[in-house]
This record gives C-alpha cells, structure tokens and sequence, in this order.
C-alpha cells in the first residue's frame, strides 16, 4: 500500500513503531542480537520476579544437539541462532517503577523436548511450534501483525 500523503505515512510509521515495541517480534530481534534489557526486556521465572535467562546455545552445541549447520538454514537464506528453555519462563516489558510493576507479561513454554527454539537473523521464529506463547503476546493477532523486516532504527 501506498500513503496518500506525508502526514498518513508518518501515522502508519507510529503506529508500526507502536505495535512493534514489546511485541514478540521485538522480544525475538532483541534475543537474537543480545539486548533484551535495552529493549526492556527482562526474563524471570514464571510467576515471580526472579530474573532468569534464556540459554544461548554456540555453534558446536547447535550441530550436536538439533542437527543444525550453517547450510541447514540456507532455504531461509538466513543463519539461525539456537537458544534453549528448561522450563517455562515468563517475559515482562516496560519499566518498572517505584511504584508499581506494570509491565506486561507474557510466558514462553518449550513445546519439544530438547527445549531448543532457533530464531532467523530477521527475527523470526524458524519453528513456530518450537514454543508455545501465552500471556500478553497471546492476545495479539492479525490487526498487529507487521512486515517481517519492520524494525525500529
């Protein structure tokens, strides 16, 4: 679609901006490039506060344990980055105050056994039944939904 004007366009990108901040899509991008507090991200451990983190898996353990090689996400065209879940961890976004906690939650369930989930470089999920989302990021649907190379810059 084409903006009829500068004004729709600039609405369009707030909007994009808007529907992008904390969306699963910024929390997968902010994963994969390592900055989740920056993005204000934090992972804890489902129902508490208690800070976790999601483990990174390097290279040789992508290979030995989910069969992956750099080759392997040629169809994508994309290198992928494998993490792995142990359990389910809960995922809050905003600030936090002094006040209050806010922050949206949401919660991330490894649906295979291994707990392995890889993300693309654009920041997608490779395998969409590798998790399971609920929480906040569930209530999202199509209205939300973006072009697979939106970014914030």
């Amino acid at each position: 679609m084409e903006p009829e004007n500068n004004r729709q366009q600039r609405e369009w990108i707030r909007n994009r901006t808007e529907a992008y901040r904390g969306s699963f899509s910024h929390f997968l991008q902010s994963l994969y490039d390592n900055i989740l507090s920056k993005n204000r991200f934090e992972t804890v451990i489902q129902n508490t506060t208690q800070r976790t983190q999601i483990e990174r898996l390097t290279m040789l353990e992508m290979r030995r344990l989910a069969g992956y090689s750099p080759a392997s996400g040629a169809e994508t065209g994309e290198m992928l980055m494998g993490f792995r879940l142990r359990q389910p961890v809960d995922v809050l976004y905003g600030r936090r105050t002094q006040v209050s906690d806010s922050r949206s939650r949401s919660r991330l369930v490894p649906m295979n056994e291994s707990g392995i989930f890889m993300i693309t470089e654009n920041g997608q999920l490779y395998d969409p039944v590798s998790l399971r989302i609920d929480g906040a990021w569930s209530f999202e649907r199509v209205a939300n939904l973006l072009p697979d190379d939106f970014r914030i810059d």
